[in-house]
């Protein structure tokens, strides 16, 4: 911004804590939008899950449906696996009403993720990941089944790689999922867990740069000419450890002088491949 006078940045998040942002961004101004909330009924389970999430999703489905309540249903679970089996699940349930199920997933053709948002005569039933989170407002849905699962990015130390992994998701998340079903009306959350579990979450979703290998942004950072890691301008900068521990794989395969920690030749050719390091190398 202090070098093009007509650029302005406009930082949009329907869940990020704004006080920390400004202070990061030197103080900038906020603005804060409501979004217009009907009261949404959530309801949880007696006892903890014991049966798969996709036969407990149907089987919530099974008692949305005998309810003849109106309105879309959106099922949230943590990956394409979880979504198939879900709609495999949710078809062999008995019901005299015929459904218009939707799968909802990143890696589907855009024609595909737009035909969700198109009206059908038949009551639609989403079973999407988190992209139907936050991403965008499916209209017409008033009823939101949560798996409680997310797939996220992590650490996995077996492999030595990262991996996204499903894991619970954060209270925060859960609410914002249930937001889902009141955007146009008064909706129903059913989660697919207890009260008692659904107090023992974390508040907030862990930020990816405290749960990641740090070895493949470090290359990056490299890469731009910024080898002092520790003196870069993080929003929220990593744990020392995993600095350090990306330092040691890094100069372990050749990709940083051990001298000064700069770039090497094989770091400079690890670049060019999108993959972590320890993946690229067999490249």
């Amino acid at each position: 911004c202090e070098r093009r006078g007509d650029l302005r940045l406009v930082v949009m998040s329907a869940t990020l804590a704004h006080a920390p942002l400004q202070d990061y961004l030197g103080g900038c101004a906020h603005i804060h939008a409501p979004g217009r909330a009907f009261p949404v009924d959530t309801l949880y389970l007696d006892r903890p899950l014991k049966n798969e999430v996709w036969d407990a999703a149907a089987s919530s489905l099974s008692s949305l449906l005998a309810t003849e309540v109106q309105g879309d249903v959106l099922v949230f679970m943590p990956g394409v696996y979880e979504i198939l089996r879900t709609i495999d699940a949710c078809r062999r349930i008995p019901s005299k009403e015929r459904l218009a199920i939707i799968p909802l997933y990143g890696d589907m053709p855009r024609d595909s993720q737009d035909d969700v948002m198109e009206p059908k005569p038949l009551r639609k039933l989403i079973v999407a990941t988190n992209i139907a989170e936050t991403s965008l407002t499916i209209p017409g849905v008033r009823h939101v089944i949560d798996s409680g699962l997310a797939k996220l990015n992590q650490y996995d130390p077996g492999r030595g790689i990262n991996m996204l992994t499903p894991v619970p998701i954060s209270r925060d998340s859960a609410d914002q999922r249930a937001g889902r079903a009141g955007r146009e009306g008064p909706g129903t959350c059913r989660r697919l867990w207890t009260l008692a579990e659904h107090q023992r979450k974390e508040s907030h979703t862990i930020p990816e740069v405290m749960r990641v290998d740090m070895s493949e942004s470090m290359l990056l950072l490299n890469g731009l000419g910024i080898s002092d890691i520790l003196s870069f301008p993080w929003y929220l900068a990593p744990k020392d450890s995993a600095v350090d521990a990306a330092t040691a794989l890094l100069t372990e395969l050749g990709a940083l002088h051990r001298d000064d920690g700069t770039l090497t030749l094989i770091g400079r050719d690890l670049l060019k491949v999108p993959l972590h390091p320890r993946l690229a190398m067999l490249c």
